[in-house]
């Protein structure tokens, strides 16, 4: 809604400032008006005003040449191009070597300024945001790792010797009790039990006491 007010009122502004010297011409009921400068206000309205409001090219442009189009053709139906072209002198002059026909040159440079308000509005625009894009470095190589050395495991300590070993002999394997002595071997007499026993014993065979 708002961008068809904006639309209506540049279209308007211009088509009135352009077709103002016909409509006070009809309005006095005279044959000539004399507006000093009537050609610089009229192209800056031309100019500013749709790149003010629209503040777009499309806009700006597309409104500005519907206004002209709208006031010339105003022009056309009261009063005659040719007075026109005389408002426009200054102007006219201007381009009366690229286009040799006053009123042909008029419009050429109308829509000149159409153009060139469209370049305001696109300048007076909204800018589009540009996202910044972050840069980020490159990832790090992760540092070499020396290879493991493999753990070396220090020797138990073994257990304090107390000494050397021992040899373990076997016992000499005693007599059993009660044997008798063998037939010719020397025998004495037990003192305890009196039984004959081998005069070497350590012990009794019979009764067990040691010598």
């Amino acid at each position: 809604m708002a961008s068809v007010a904006r639309v209506t009122a540049s279209v308007a502004v211009v088509a009135l400032v352009l077709s103002l010297p016909a409509v006070l011409q009809s309005l006095l009921q005279t044959g000539e008006v004399a507006l000093p400068f009537y050609w610089l206000v009229a192209l800056a309205v031309v100019v500013l005003v749709p790149g003010v409001l629209m503040r777009s090219f499309t806009g700006s442009a597309g409104s500005a040449s519907l206004g002209v189009l709208l006031g010339l053709l105003y022009v056309l139906a009261v009063v005659d191009l040719r007075y026109y072209v005389g408002l426009w002198e200054p102007m006219t002059t201007l381009v009366s070597f690229a286009v040799p026909e006053p009123a042909l040159g008029l419009v050429v440079l109308v829509l000149a300024f159409c153009a060139a308000s469209g370049a305001v509005g696109h300048l007076l625009g909204p800018r589009a945001a540009v996202p910044e894009v972050e840069v980020r470095p490159p990832p790090e190589a992760p540092p070499e790792q020396a290879p493991a050395e493999p753990e070396v495991k220090a020797p138990e300590p073994s257990p304090p010797s107390t000494g050397p070993e021992e040899e373990t002999k076997p016992a000499a394997a005693e007599p059993e009790l009660g044997a008798p002595p063998e037939v010719g071997e020397e025998t004495m007499s037990c003192p305890d039990c009196g039984a004959e026993i081998p005069k070497d014993a350590k012990f009794c065979p019979y009764c067990g006491r040691r010598f």
